[in-house]
């Protein structure tokens, strides 16, 4: 009698739903591995009966290699272009749309794939994942696009056109403010030119007012004086 005992990087098998162990015979599967199940793992066996027990271990070290895929800048908004890398070489790299393989229609180096599709080969919401296999290893991963046509490069230039945008609307409420201070000077310049000359007309009275009153003292005096030769 067998009894088998496995620990896996010491975490149980169902807080890991892509880890499959069967007892007979004694297997770890782990499916669509990630680089984050990277580590030792061990299988210890013990033979019950006949006594004595006997306990045989083993015990492999398993490296993921980092799997990257991100969009590529495209020159025509009805394609998408994918780029899928791997931190090992010679890897076997596959894609698929939805569940469906698609066909040879990418470019393959020893560390990474290329994606290209144009409409109608895709359309928004959408998953297309890439598939590797490396040193018998499987791993994929996944990205889905919006219903937004080409959304992802949306994204990646919307902090450019923010910007710009806020530039012009600095400029502008800069211009405006400028122009409103020009106006008010303008306006204050002009009510105070129209003060001045209230100001020197009110003079130009009243000194017409000191000199007809003048005037008027002088014709008095002389018609004074001349009464008075009269009289004489």
């Amino acid at each position: 009698m067998e009894k088998a005992v496995m620990k896996a990087k010491k975490v149980q098998p169902n807080c890991f739903p892509h880890f499959t162990i069967t007892s007979k015979p004694v297997t770890l599967e782990i499916k669509n591995v990630q680089p984050g199940d990277s580590g030792k793992y061990s299988c210890k066996t013990t033979t019950l009966i006949p006594p004595p027990s006997v306990e045989e271990s083993s015990s492999l070290i398993l490296q993921v290699a980092g799997l990257s895929l991100k969009p590529l800048n495209s020159t025509n908004d009805s394609c998408v272009h994918l780029l899928c890398s791997l931190d090992s070489d010679l890897a076997n790299f596959t894609w698929s749309r939805g569940g469906q393989m698609l066909p040879l229609v990418s470019t393959f180096n020893a560390d990474n794939s290329e994606l290209q599709l144009c409409k109608p080969d895709w359309s928004g919401g959408d998953t297309i994942t890439c598939h590797v296999n490396y040193s018998g290893t499987q791993t994929q991963k996944s990205i889905k696009f919006s219903r937004s046509e080409n959304a992802n490069r949306g994204y990646q230039d919307f902090p450019a056109v923010f910007v710009a945008l806020l530039s012009v609307f600095i400029l502008c409420i800069s211009f405006i403010w400028i122009l409103l201070y020009i106006l008010r000077y303008e306006k204050l310049k002009n009510k105070m030119k129209a003060k001045v000359v209230v100001k020197l007309g009110a003079l130009n009275i009243v000194s017409i007012r000191v000199l007809y009153k003048l005037a008027k003292i002088k014709v008095l005096s002389s018609c004074t004086h001349f009464t008075a030769k009269e009289l004489k």
